[in-house]
């Protein structure tokens, strides 16, 4: 009951305290902090390559496996190795691109036989 409680409390002030600092820049979900698709700029690039438009480029280990999140200086994003057997969360800053945390958050060991589920697996053209 107490448990339930703290969770209650817990979520209704972390709700509360997103809110209050959730800003334009920040792009807090797929698709944008309003979850829909735009972006709250005056203007946006046109053209992309690999070296228009830009500011910096770093490796990732493995592939990527979720919309970035913007939050203040900081890119958070989640990747996994090819073989779906380990699972990463990093934190970039937005205007170096260096990396500020990287945390290993799951690591599946290999055993004969071993298939990744089809949900967990990185989409492939048909």
């Amino acid at each position: 009951m107490v448990y339930r409680l703290f969770i209650s409390i817990f979520t209704f002030f972390f709700l509360g305290f997103s809110a209050l600092v959730s800003e334009a820049q920040n792009w807090t979900h797929f698709r944008g902090s309003d979850m829909n698709g735009h972006a709250s700029v005056e203007t946006a690039p046109l053209n992309w390559s690999d070296s228009a438009n830009i500011e910096w480029k770093v490796p990732v280990k493995g592939e990527g496996w979720s919309s970035p999140v913007v939050f203040g200086n900081q890119i958070w994003l989640t990747s996994a190795t090819d073989d779906g057997t380990e699972f990463y969360t990093l934190c970039y800053d937005f205007k170096t691109g260096s990396c500020s945390v990287k945390i290993q958050f799951l690591s599946v060991p290999i055993r004969s036989g071993f298939t990744v589920p089809i949900r967990m697996q990185h989409p492939r053209p048909a």
